[in-house]
């Protein structure tokens, strides 16, 4: 089988992965350093 194109659906799938990854861990990150930079700009309750 053969790839007939660009699978667009496994990139936005990938970046929208490696998106929630580095916001999740930049939030960790804040978390564990108690905000020493002030507040975030917002938050997801």
């Amino acid at each position: 089988m053969q790839a007939q194109g660009v699978l667009f659906g496994q990139i936005a799938a990938v970046f929208g992965i490696v998106i929630a990854g580095v916001w999740s861990a930049t939030q960790w990150t804040a978390a564990a350093l108690g905000y020493q930079l002030g507040v975030s700009s917002f938050s997801v309750q």
